[in-house]
């Protein structure tokens, strides 16, 4: 006799990202504020008497970007899996896993890495794993993971995956939208590493991504330039200290700048859909939104509002994201 389980899989916004340096083991050191929306995937999983495990996976009819995902190695889930089976030592078997996807590929909202803590607190309640145990297990799956082990808002450090809850801000009102191309977290941290520790001699590994646009075909960038990457002043920087001023102002319902390393590298791209979205993106505003901004390494972006904006106008704003993005979700902190 099966018995099945319905895990809600919640997105997240990166409020604040400032990519800091390359580490020698490749990795980049981050600092981000994250925050958990109430914006998810769903997962069933059913547990039955065979031998082997079986997925599947659809996707939400609005979702644009609809990539093949099997039961391997390209499956944070079958990650997840397979590391819980190491921590415990032994295999396991016999569930049905079904994943729907309602929050798009590529896009930053971080589906993949909160799929894959969502099996691992599965799993860590079923077999009695330790919460220490469980964050070590999700930092073998990726940088994000472990955010989602503790969900609400955080500070992120390291990877992202020295996570340090902070007091939960407000169910602020969002809506985020994906235009009509998206990156791979791998490419932004490439073109990055091209613009800031490498020469230009490298920029091949950087030199397409994918744009809907075009069929999904590679597109290539031309000559990129950056003169003006970091900021004269850059002693003056403490991102610490600006991610706190961010948080601070949120949490007062007051209006506030943030910051994304990958919004340079966004637009320094070049590419015209993403360069006509942006300008229209930016043209958008009322006097009840708060923050707006680029999630982790995009492609969505996002709008947050106070609390005193009224139904009408969240109306309105989605409406305007609609007539420019492919994706588009009302949703809220969480």
């Amino acid at each position: 006799m099966s018995t099945e389980e319905h895990l809600r899989s919640y997105g997240k916004l990166n409020l604040y990202l400032d990519v800091l340096d390359r580490r020698v083991d490749g990795y980049h050191n981050i600092i981000t504020l994250f925050q958990r929306i109430e914006a998810h995937d769903d997962i069933h999983i059913a547990e039955g008497e065979g031998n082997e495990n079986t997925f599947s996976i659809t996707y939400e009819k609005t979702i644009p970007f609809k990539p093949k995902l099997s039961w391997n190695e390209n499956n944070t889930l079958f990650r997840a899996l397979r590391a819980v089976e190491k921590h415990i030592g032994k295999e396991i078997s016999g569930f049905d896993i079904v994943l729907k996807k309602r929050l798009p590929p590529e896009s930053g909202l971080g589906g993949a890495s909160s799929n894959a803590a969502e099996l691992i607190k599965y799993f860590g309640e079923k077999y009695d794993i330790a919460f220490v145990d469980l964050l070590q297990i999700a930092r073998e799956i990726g940088a994000d993971v472990p955010f989602f082990l503790y969900g609400n808002t955080a500070l992120g450090r390291n990877r992202g995956d020295e996570v340090k809850p902070l007091e939960s801000l407000p169910p602020y009102p969002v809506i985020i939208c994906q235009p009509s191309v998206t990156f791979t977290t791998s490419k932004m941290y490439s073109i990055i590493d091209s613009l800031r520790f490498e020469d230009w001699d490298t920029v091949e590994d950087m030199e397409h991504v994918t744009d809907f646009d075009d069929d999904h075909e590679e597109e290539m960038i031309n000559d990129p330039v950056l003169d003006d990457w970091e900021d004269d002043d850059v002693e003056s920087w403490v991102p610490e200290e600006e991610i706190y001023r961010t948080y601070d102002a949120l949490k007062e319902g007051e209006g506030s700048l943030t910051f994304n390393d990958f919004e340079k590298a966004a637009d320094e791209l070049e590419l015209p859909s993403y360069t006509s979205f942006l300008d229209r993106f930016n043209d958008v505003k009322c006097e009840e939104m708060i923050l707006k901004g680029m999630t982790g390494s995009g492609s969505a972006h996002f709008m947050v509002f106070n609390e005193r904006v009224k139904p009408e106008i969240l109306e309105e704003m989605e409406k305007k994201l609609s007539e420019m993005s492919l994706w588009v979700k009302k949703t809220n902190f969480y």
